[in-house]
């Protein structure tokens, strides 16, 4: 999988969390998601900026 299919299978994915169940335990899987994806997107957004300087 090349980074710009992976890009669309997280937005994918954001998108699906996005749509939030009225349900408390789902909603509070939809929201442990959200979390990974904002840190997974976070790491990667550092090693892009650190690759930038070397």
């Amino acid at each position: 999988m090349n980074e710009d299919e992976e890009i669309d299978k997280m937005w994918n994915d954001i998108d699906n969390i996005l749509k939030i169940p009225d349900n408390n335990e789902q909603q509070e899987t939809c929201f442990i998601k959200i979390k990974k994806y904002l840190k997974l997107f976070l790491n990667t957004n550092k090693k892009l900026k650190n690759n930038k300087k070397n």
